[in-house]
């Protein structure tokens, strides 16, 4: 039973560090985190699966409290535009 737990615990970390680095980029003024107008802004990043080494393709990736969601694309990438201004909680 704790084997097959041990590999959930692990997504839920690297989850966490990823969210964790997406709100440092945001709150720095990075060019990943644009304002589309005055109301509105952008969210841009990529998913790494730190299991496989590699970039997930297809991966969920929504924005919590909104019906946003788009998956990633071959190589990892995924974009919102015209997110609400304010904090965000991306969930993968």
């Amino acid at each position: 039973m704790k084997t097959a737990q041990a590999p959930r615990a692990g997504l839920r970390v690297a989850t966490r560090r990823f969210l964790w680095l997406c709100g440092l980029l945001g709150l720095t003024g990075s060019p990943l985190l644009s304002a589309a107008d005055a109301g509105t802004g952008a969210i841009r990043g990529r998913v790494f699966n730190t299991r496989s080494g590699e970039y997930a393709e297809r991966a969920r990736v929504s924005i919590e409290g909104t019906a946003l969601e788009t998956f990633t694309d071959n190589v990892g990438d995924y974009y919102f535009s015209s997110v609400p201004i304010g904090a965000a909680r991306v969930k993968v």
